[in-house]
């Protein structure tokens, strides 16, 4: 079947056609039909499935564009899924040429602008829950008309302060709304609170908890003091096309950073604590190739979508297999293959059974051999 078939606008159908999108993935699949009809959902698939397309299509295929109202709303957990929602967005609505109106909405930003920008009624508004609702308080951005909520992230996002938040939103609310929640993996504690949000929502989960079978899992033995030197000759022995870097403390990256500058790797970071500027920036480097490298403290393990990453480097392991699962789905997205690697110390190799077991994966030990790397033990 294609997109037209599940009643996706024909504009939008022939947006993706230039983007070279033909057929609904299997998340799609399931999910168009139950949006499309106005359905409460949870959308769960593996990272690199889908999923923002699964609710991005019917949410604009229904839109009433004859109006001022601001009618959908999605929330995110980081200002760099939003970004990527957002363009999302604006890529489908250049090539389709339908006048949606969107905007994006996040803190670290001038709110006066924001604010102007509201002037320009937009349908669709994208960004953090705290600047939405900072904007909602300040009877800047009128929510009465909200047709759709979606909270991306879900399984990180209904929690603590980022619940509460949202739970402000919806109190502001004049409707009720269609609810949508998306993320890659399902966390029992968060299923109470949002069927107190949504108790008629349906589960629309597809392969969840699982990573892509396109991505292949090795890992090499290196003492913690050699792991920054062991990874500068893997870059250059392995000659990645395009690879995160994943590291515990943003101190370490900035060290491997200046490692790999000095030299002559085209590398771009982010961290959470960093400029905002800085982080856009970096990020669009690396989308357009001019870094082959982003090191990247978790900020960037959840929602950020990088076409062709080849690698993902987990320079300091993950200790809990959820976690090795959002920063691996990087990689091997939309049926590419991709590859994990992951440099661990001799303490920690307990963590490749963990995963093994936890994520049915298999973890295959390298060895790096007078520059080379081998399947064969060193002597």
């Amino acid at each position: 079947m294609t997109f037209s078939d599940y009643g996706i606008k024909d504009e939008l159908t022939a947006a993706l056609g230039k983007q070279d999108i033909h057929e609904p993935t299997d998340i799609q699949k399931t999910a168009l039909t139950p949006l499309m009809d106005g359905q409460d959902a949870y959308i769960c698939s593996p990272t690199g499935t889908g999923k923002t397309l699964a609710y991005l299509l019917p949410l604009l295929t229904k839109l009433v564009l004859d109006t001022k109202d601001l009618q959908v709303m999605i929330l995110t957990p980081t200002h760099e899924l939003a970004s990527q929602v957002i363009e999302e967005i604006r890529t489908l609505v250049q090539a389709s040429a339908l006048p949606i109106r969107s905007q994006l909405i996040i803190g670290g930003v001038s709110n006066k602008r924001q604010i102007e920008n509201l002037k320009k009624k937009p349908h669709v508004v994208v960004g953090s829950p705290g600047r939405i609702q900072e904007l909602i308080n300040m009877r800047k951005l009128k929510v009465h008309k909200i047709t759709a909520i979606v909270i991306d992230e879900a399984d990180r996002m209904m929690f603590d302060e980022s619940l509460d938040t949202i739970e402000r939103i919806v109190d502001e609310l004049q409707t009720t709304p269609q609810y949508i929640f998306a993320s890659a993996t399902q966390q029992n504690d968060s299923q109470e609170t949002i069927h107190n949000l949504s108790p008629n929502i349906i589960d629309l989960s597809h392969q969840a908890n699982e990573l892509a079978d396109e991505i292949s899992h090795q890992y090499f033995e290196v003492r913690e003091m050699e792991k920054i030197t062991f990874c500068r000759q893997y870059i250059r022995t392995a000659e990645p096309k395009r690879a995160i870097i994943f590291v515990h403390r943003k101190e370490k990256g900035k060290e491997l950073f200046g490692v790999l500058r000095d030299h002559k790797i085209p590398v771009s970071m982010i961290h959470g604590s960093g400029d905002k500027l800085q982080r856009v920036q970096a990020l669009r480097d690396f989308r357009k190739g001019k870094s082959q490298i982003l090191i990247s403290t978790d900020i960037a393990a959840r929602g950020l979508d990088v076409k062709d990453v080849s690698h993902v480097i987990n320079l300091d392991v993950p200790h809990q297999s959820k976690q090795y699962l959002h920063r691996a789905g990087r990689t091997g997205r939309a049926g590419k293959e991709g590859l994990c690697v992951s440099f661990i110390d001799r303490e920690d190799k307990r963590l490749v059974k963990r995963f093994n077991k936890e994520l049915n994966i298999d973890m295959q030990e390298l060895f790096m051999k007078h520059g080379k790397i081998t399947e064969e033990k060193q002597d």
